[in-house]
């Protein structure tokens, strides 16, 4: 499928850094201890020094615990001849790039009948190109302009999509052709 990419079209790389101890201290058992302490230090501090806590350096180290990336693709369609095959066509196979294919009879169902969507790959203009990707999400038009047949003549479509595992730094170099 061949689009032309819509304003608004963007890349978003997450990094996840967390405190490992975040959920494990007095702070989180006791939060309400916490608060208490904090207020009640602060009551009996001279002024301007701050009240006591439970939090040190090295329960407030952050760790990395992986990243994200995320493709918000502004897809837009339209329709030069034929608004049935070259726009609601188009629509269609992006909701089939999208979907399971499960079993119908649970009873008879194996392991090996259901299929999750399949991995898709992202050519955005011969000057990034991003393999193995799912599609996370798609938004599409219902109420855009229609020709005299019902086919929508046009339509922008938001496609969130995210690679199926972290891009490491060593292949960022081959994404950018």
């Amino acid at each position: 499928m061949v689009g032309v990419i819509g304003e608004g079209t963007s890349k978003e790389l997450t990094p996840q850094w967390k405190s490992p101890f975040a959920d494990s201290g007095l702070a989180a058992r006791y939060s309400k201890f916490e608060g208490l302490l904090q207020v009640f230090s602060g009551m009996l501090s001279e002024a301007g020094a701050g009240a006591a806590t439970t939090v040190s350096t090295l329960n407030s180290r952050l760790t990395w615990e992986g990243s994200e990336t995320a493709l918000a693709l502004v897809l837009r369609l339209y329709a030069l001849n034929d608004p049935k095959k070259e726009v609601m066509e188009a629509l269609k196979t992006l909701e089939k790039m999208a979907s399971p294919e499960l079993s119908a009879n649970q009873a008879t169902a194996t392991a090996l009948q259901g299929r999750t969507p399949g991995a898709v790959t992202v050519n955005i203009g011969r000057l990034a190109i991003y393999t193995d990707c799912v599609i996370a999400g798609i938004t599409m038009p219902l109420d855009k302009e229609k020709n005299k047949d019902g086919y929508l003549i046009r339509a922008d479509v938001n496609i969130q999509l995210k690679p199926v595992e972290i891009i490491n730094k060593s292949k960022i170099e081959s994404i950018y052709g």
